[in-house]
């Protein structure tokens, strides 16, 4: 899915099919030793204008359930040369990973059987690798003119095996992405004595390509028996906007921006030959306003309003028969209105509410293994957040949420969804934690976040899940100044929730970890 937001923008491949959870039983005791081992190493180093920083880390874990042992390797460096008002820098990340899948269970066996994984999954597992590449330039041009830019590449191979259940065939699922483009903007911050408080203009553009290959295959025991799809899929987009922070007064910014957006690619199936060509959307247009009032010192009143735009990819974003006209992409319009506090450094806090609506919101489906179009749709919310600091050794923190999502005016093929609720939005979302630090050597940390039940799909039919409470805690000893320990108990309270899918024909649950213990230490040099 590509998401345009304001004024800068992202490709967004997130699948539609998020992680769903139940609320179980709690188990108050259940210990099961697995192997796990994590290692990481860390270093930096500063020679005038040069600076380097390298880490490398692997993990290995037999996994919660059966049938779940993996493999992570992780490395990354980053190099930075800054001799005056420029600095020019680069970065390099890796990451392959390597494990098995244990699969779906049945509702009954994920609350009661949670580490069991079922014969059919027992070929099942992936092998992931990615690599991010970006060059970066920035400094100032002038005492009033900054300018950046960023040349990035990113590659992603992925294979996959997957059995859902016992009445389907195995899938080899390939997937290989070659993401690269640029990005470059400058900002301009004139004097402007005393016609106003402050004043400056930022103009950029950017270019993003993709080319990606899509393949599955049905499978016997990781042997391809049939060959489902083969895909190739171009998309180009090119874009820039402009946007001016003007502030009459020290207690009023003003905040106008507006973004265009060209798409351009095509799609091609392999198993037929044939090629299409993108949809024409035209010139994307894509404005934004924002306004801050500070009427008296710790008190800022907001409000901004803004349009994104939001397409598939694949064959949902080309032009293919019988469809003879080209479609528009989908519009968000959205508006917040809030107020944020500040007292000193022991109190910030923030209320807001917010609203979007998106005509013809694309979702990606899983079943048919493409984007589909559920229609226009309203989501309305309400957030607080918080952050207190009462004592020097002591810091809370708290954030909720209550949302709404409802499919407003349905996809003609399914006019029976009109008032359906968006699948996989809870109503409401909580999160927070303490931070205790009685001694300079001791920290104890709480974190817990939780949400509630939401709809499977758009259809509303196949009941709703979602609901779980997570605590995790965390206490560290600094034994020295250089060495610390740390243990950690993750999933406190031992809550069973899992991933839930309907895959047409029944509810798959694949169960999360439970209680877990961590010890690392840490040494600093």
């Amino acid at each position: 899915m590509y998401e345009a937001q304001q004024p800068s923008r992202k490709v967004d491949g997130r699948c539609q099919r998020a992680p769903v959870c139940h609320a179980g039983r709690k188990q108050l005791l259940a210990v099961q030793v697995r192997r796990a081992g994590d290692g990481q190493v860390a270093a930096g180093l500063e020679r005038g204008s040069f600076t380097q920083n390298y880490f490398a880390g692997y993990r290995h874990t037999d996994g919660y359930r059966d049938h779940a042992e993996g493999d992570r390797l992780s490395l990354s460096g980053k190099w930075f040369y800054a001799p005056g008002s420029f600095r020019l820098g680069a970065i390099a990340r890796y990451y392959h990973g390597k494990g098995q899948e244990p699969g779906f269970l049945t509702r009954a066996d994920a609350e009661d059987r949670p580490r069991t994984s079922y014969a059919v999954s027992a070929n099942d597992g992936g092998r992931p690798t990615i690599q991010q590449y970006s060059l970066h330039l920035d400094g100032e041009v002038t005492d009033t003119l900054a300018a950046s830019a960023k040349l990035y590449l990113v590659d992603f191979d992925d294979v996959r095996f997957v059995r859902f259940s016992e009445g389907i065939s195995q899938q080899e699922r390939g997937t290989r992405q070659h993401q690269y483009g640029g990005l470059a903007h400058a900002t301009w911050t004139p004097e402007v004595g005393s016609l106003l408080h402050a004043f400056s203009v930022e103009v950029g553009g950017d270019f993003q390509i993709q080319r990606n290959r899509y393949d599955r295959y049905f499978t016997n025991a990781r042997v391809r028996t049939s060959h489902r799809i083969s895909q190739d899929f171009d998309l180009s987009i090119y874009g820039g906007y402009v946007q001016a922070v003007i502030e009459p007064t020290e207690w009023l910014r003003i905040t106008p921006a507006w973004r265009f957006d060209k798409v351009e690619g095509h799609f091609d199936d392999r198993l037929t030959g044939e090629r299409y060509a993108v949809y024409d959307y035209g010139t994307i247009s894509q404005p934004k306003v924002s306004a801050a009032i500070t009427p008296v010192e710790g008190v800022t009143a907001y409000g901004n309003y803004g349009r994104t735009f939001q397409i598939g990819l694949g064959s949902s974003t080309c032009l293919i028969p019988p469809q003879t006209t080209n479609l528009a992409p989908s519009y968000n319009d959205g508006w917040e209105l809030g107020v944020k506090f500040s007292q000193g450094t022991w109190f910030e806090g923030r209320i807001a509410a917010w609203k979007q609506v998106a005509t013809g919101e694309v979702q990606y489906d899983e079943l048919r293994a493409l984007y589909t179009n559920i229609g226009g749709t309203r989501r309305v919310g309400f957030d607080v957040q918080a952050n207190l600091k009462p004592a020097p050794w002591i810091s809370l923190w708290a954030a909720w949420s209550k949302q709404h999502g409802r499919i407003v005016t349905p996809n003609p093929a399914t006019p029976e969804q009109a008032g359906n609720r968006i699948d996989h939005v809870p109503e409401y979302i909580v999160s927070g934690g303490v931070d205790l630090r009685p001694t300079d050597r001791l920290r104890v940390t709480l974190l817990g976040n939780g949400q509630t039940d939401y709809e499977l799909d758009t259809s509303n039919l196949h009941g709703k899940f979602g609901g779980f409470a997570v605590f995790n805690l965390e206490v560290a000893y600094k034994v020295t100044p250089q060495i610390e320990v740390t243990g950690q108990i993750r999933n406190l309270t031992n809550d069973r929730y899992a991933y839930v899918w309907w895959d047409g024909d029944q509810l798959l649950h694949a169960p999360a970890d439970g209680r877990a213990v961590y010890a690392s230490v840490r040494v600093s040099l």
